[in-house]
């Protein structure tokens, strides 16, 4: 794995609040629960546009 991808990592982990020691699995389903938190279906009249690019960004 290249070194990018490991500051990939660590940089969604924190994003999410997730511990050290934390599975691709457990990561995919953070962000998931994470974007449906920021969808703006369940936020009318909120603006997530910013976070919700910052976890795009961060787990790209």
């Amino acid at each position: 794995m290249r070194h990018n991808r490991w500051k990939d990592i660590d940089q969604a982990r924190k994003l999410l609040k997730l511990p050290e020691q934390v599975t691709r699995i457990e990561i995919l389903e953070a962000y998931r629960r994470r974007c449906r938190d920021l969808h703006p279906d369940r936020n009318p009249g909120i603006d997530t546009s910013e976070e919700m690019a910052g976890l795009n960004a961060a787990y790209s």
